[in-house]
């Protein structure tokens, strides 16, 4: 694959690849590129807002991207944000259906391109521009990475220094050359507050968002921990806020970009209990939203996660027929 050129012609910020030239941005004044405001999601409500959720986007086949009815369907509900994988072996064209998807659902996407553990900048940049194109230059939103903490490129995670330093090296040209994106780090696998910190006092440019994602029990947990460990969430997200206000020296909008009971499939995802645990999650997110220790959250995952038992998995929100699981009744209920 070829790398993209970015030029600039009378205002504009153009991709040149092989013989043809796409146009995809407006440059303000003389040539810096339009500093891209905050994407607005005032108008809708708490509960609204913590029902983002994850494509799993596993290949072309992709329940989601590939279903009208599905998508209207979230469109409906007014899912404010969808976050999309990139996977390697993709075609262009696939990759702009699957954001294509996302934009006809309603919602911003938020997509992920490889991060610190490869160097895959020209990758990543190439992701990026089909982003710009579908989107029509709307804001949205990337995350550098994804887990890089727990697993970088098949062996084990980086530390906050390596990851920060990948960020440092790849985002300020990705930022410049694709003005209406938002950039979210550190992607933690789980909450690591002395992660975060280090990556936030030393990242440039500062990241638009932070982001960890949020797994409370394991099949062997009973069922009174797993509910117990939600409180987890208002104690990670204070010591957050308190690190940025006391140490940091700046605040930034705090994403659970991934979370669920388990992160793994299991039986409980198949019992009425998925219910009575995702309502108590979804009022924890609300309530930390409400406070301003967190802006959005994201459930996982969409579709596309097969069978369980024999039945379709619970461990998703939609099954192969379009029904929906015990989880998705209680995810959509109150919005």
């Amino acid at each position: 694959m070829s790398v993209p050129l970015v030029i600039r012609i009378a205002g504009f910020l153009a991709l040149a690849v092989g013989a043809s030239t796409v146009i995809f941005a407006f440059v303000d004044g003389a040539g810096s590129p339009h500093t891209p405001s905050a994407v607005p999601s005032a108008g809708l409500s708490a509960a609204t807002r913590v029902r983002s959720i994850n494509v799993k986007g596993l290949d072309p086949t992709d329940q989601f991207m590939n279903t009208e009815a599905l998508q209207e369907t979230i469109k409906r509900h007014d899912i404010p944000y969808l976050r999309i994988p990139f996977r390697d072996g993709w075609t262009d064209t696939q990759y702009t259906d699957l954001v294509k998807a996302v934009t006809n659902a309603g919602a911003i996407p938020v997509v992920i391109v490889p991060g610190a553990c490869k160097n895959s900048l020209s990758a990543s940049d190439r992701y990026l521009y089909n982003v710009d194109i579908e989107t029509k230059n709307a804001d949205y939103y990337v995350e550098y990475g994804n887990e890089a903490d727990h697993s970088c490129d098949g062996g084990p995670g980086i530390s906050a220094a390596a990851y920060t330093a990948g960020w440092n090296r790849d985002v300020p040209t990705l930022k410049a050359n694709h003005p209406h994106a938002h950039f979210i780090g550190p992607v933690n696998a789980g909450y690591n507050g002395p992660y975060i910190e280090t990556f936030m006092r030393t990242a440039s440019p500062r990241p638009d968002v932070v982001s960890y994602h949020a797994y409370v029990c394991k099949p062997s947990d009973i069922e009174q921990a797993c509910i117990d460990a939600i409180s987890q969430w208002d104690t990670f997200a204070t010591d957050l806020k308190n690190r940025m206000q006391n140490n940091v020296g700046y605040t930034t909008p705090v994403w659970i970009t991934e979370w669920n009971m388990d992160g793994f499939d299991e039986v409980r995802y198949q019992r009425p209990f998925i219910q009575t645990w995702t309502v108590r999650a979804l009022k924890e997110w609300a309530t930390l939203l409400d406070e301003g220790k967190i802006a959005a959250a994201f459930q996982y995952s969409m579709s596309n996660n097969g069978t369980f038992g024999g039945s379709c998995s619970g461990f998703q929100l939609f099954c192969a027929d379009g029904s929906e699981t015990l989880q998705a009744k209680a995810f959509f209920s109150g919005i």
